[in-house]
């Protein structure tokens, strides 16, 4: 009986997996809608093909946008297949220029001690578009023997292959349209896009790339938008890998990365560039305190007569809860006979909420689906060098991503620089905390205005510091910053320190002077520096003895070894010092008893 019943339940669920894919098949109808490009007789074909394509799903069916974008060809056929009852409509080129503006991926540094400043640069478009060629009118081919004799009246070729694939599309029941494409005289080579040729039909959730051929001379790239209430994947699809980028030089290696990995890829491989649900209604900020704006205010900025209203209107019915009814397109440019026809839905938010006079592109996007939940992934791929694509089906996988990817920057330092504090004339402490050396950056005007770094050590050996000319005077050693012992009533001193404001006549630093010591122990107000022992008959302090002020003269400053922050040590007498109390301890004796023998 055990036995029987496990028999059983296999059966019944091989049955319904059967009875899925089935519908599932019965489902995904063949969608075409990019069509192939034929070239005239006289030219080899385009060298490159771009092609830009979103595809939105419904419960109806699907509807697909597609722009295409050649070079190398004066003017070429495009030939697109549709399915029965297809609404066809030339869609403006604002809905996927805002679809490539807002989904583009941006790389950007985040701001640290290390990088202080935000770089934020949009990745370049993989497919690309030229200037907007007049297409020629539309026509709908209802049997394969009209939509070749037409091609070939017009003198356009098509080779044996895609003559058997314009085959394969009328025995799968769709029929084709074509329109004629110029580059309007320009020079040879120039790229130029087609309009956005919009088509609702009954196709199922397929990227149409059988009749896409790569170019010439290049692979043809693909950019897809796919909406739906999910992320979407197709075939081996790989998201962005945030570890293989970097910033050099105020650049980003993003392009780079992305032209490697189709470097080996045969058409199969997917790179997916975003995946977000922020970017339909409430755009994204930027680490540098910008921001793009939402694809609903891009959209109808740029389609609508009144594009605030009907950005709040979006907006609004975004944070609604359920799904947004079906709406159909119109079909002003053909309609396809029979087929089953679009019936418009109510839903639980108004399709109208998303539309905007004639500007429905958004509410076609998002018929069927819940705004609150729903997203727009975008796809990198590739049709190879003159080879024919093939179609793909869309499925939900993955997570959101993008569009923004954060990568380090190799412009940025490897260690903190000490940040300069403002001059002080005192001997506070700096402004700024010790970084990890322990090291303090003081900026000064003195000794030429340059930065003067000192290290908080806790050595507490005394060392001896170079005389006044090695601190101001020109050379490159620089004297420790540190008390000196001596009395704030002595009147001779050594030029131990520099002030830090060129109109001070006076500063009080760490040799230990009181503030009522002469000017002599700092730079002169207006000379910016200290002096150097003048040849002029100077004293050892450099001083002039005929002027106030000190002889200057520009010099390197080297970080003193000792922070002005440590414990106060005695230093040695100076030559100076010696001689002051020489003079005091003989020479004064001997004028008092000159006195008393001239008395």
């Amino acid at each position: 009986m055990r036995s029987h019943s496990r028999v059983s339940n296999v059966t019944r669920l091989a049955g319904l997996a059967s009875f899925a894919l089935f519908a599932v098949a019965l489902h995904a109808r063949p969608a075409h809608a990019t069509g192939a490009i034929l070239a005239s007789a006289s030219e080899s074909g385009p060298t490159e093909i771009d092609v830009q394509l979103a595809v939105a799903p419904t419960t109806q069916g699907t509807t697909r946008w597609t722009r295409i974008t050649t070079a190398g060809t004066h003017d070429v056929m495009w030939l697109v297949p549709v399915r029965p009852g297809a609404r066809i409509d030339w869609a403006p080129a604002a809905w996927l220029d805002a679809l490539d503006e807002t989904t583009a991926p941006r790389i950007a540094t985040r701001s640290s001690a290390l990088c202080p400043v935000s770089y934020v640069e949009r990745a370049t478009s993989w497919a690309t578009t030229g200037p907007a060629s007049a297409p020629s009118p539309l026509l709908v081919h209802d049997t394969e023997s009209d939509a070749r004799a037409h091609a070939a009246a017009r003198g356009y070729r098509v080779t044996a292959d895609l003559g058997s694939r314009i085959t394969d599309v009328y025995a799968h029941g769709e029929v084709l349209v074509s329109v004629e494409l110029a580059d309007a005289g320009a020079p040879p080579g120039t790229r130029f896009s087609s309009p956005t040729l919009r088509v609702s039909d009954d196709a199922g959730p397929t990227l149409p790339f059988a009749l896409t051929n790569g170019g010439s001379v290049l692979d043809a790239r693909l950019t897809v938008f796919a909406f739906g209430n999910a992320p979407k994947v197709v075939g081996a699809t790989e998201d962005v890998d945030p570890n293989a980028l970097f910033w050099t030089a105020s650049r980003n290696n993003y392009g780079a990365v992305r032209e490697k990995f189709f470097e080996t890829s045969d058409g199969t491989r997917w790179l997916r560039e975003s995946a977000s649900h922020q970017v339909l209604f409430a755009g994204v900020s930027l680490p540098d305190a910008t921001s793009v704006p939402s694809l609903a205010e891009t959209y109808f900025r740029a389609t609508a007569s009144s594009p605030a209203a009907c950005e709040a209107s979006a907006k609004s019915a975004s944070l609604m809860q359920g799904a947004l009814g079906h709406a159909c397109a119109a079909g002003a440019l053909a309609r396809v006979g029979g087929g089953i026809d679009c019936v418009p839905e109510d839903g639980t938010i108004p399709a109208i909420t998303m539309t905007c006079g004639d500007a429905d592109d958004l509410a076609l996007a998002l018929s069927g689906l819940s705004p609150s939940r729903a997203f727009v992934t975008r796809l990198a791929g590739i049709v190879p060098l003159a080879t024919p694509g093939t179609d793909a089906v869309l499925a939900n996988a993955g997570s959101a991503s993008g569009p923004i990817y954060y990568a380090p920057s190799n412009d940025c330092v490897t260690e903190p620089s000490p940040a300069p504090t403002p001059s002080f004339t005192d001997p506070s402490p700096p402004a700024s905390a010790p970084g990890p050396s322990g090291s303090y950056v003081v900026a000064s005007d003195g000794c030429g205005g340059s930065t003067v770094s000192s290290s908080d050590e806790s050595d507490t050996s005394t060392e001896s510091s170079g005389s006044s000319d090695d601190s101001c005077g020109g050379s490159d050693s620089s004297s420790s910053n540190d008390g000196s012992g001596w009395d704030s009533s002595d009147s001779s001193s050594s030029d131990d320190s520099c002030s830090s404001s060129s109109d001070k006549k006076s500063s009080s630093d760490d040799s230990g002077w009181d503030s009522k010591d002469d000017s002599s122990d700092s730079c002169s107000g207006s000379g910016g520096g200290c002096s150097s022992t003048s040849g002029k008959g100077g004293d050892d302090e450099g001083w002039d003895e005929n002027s106030a002020t000190p002889k200057t003269r520009s010099t390197k400053v080297r970080p003193t070894k000792k922070s002005s922050l440590g414990p106060r040590r005695k230093r040695g007498s100076s030559p100076v010092s010696r001689l002051a109390i020489f003079v005091v301890a003989i020479v004064l004796p001997l004028r008092r008893r000159a006195r008393k023998i001239s008395f």
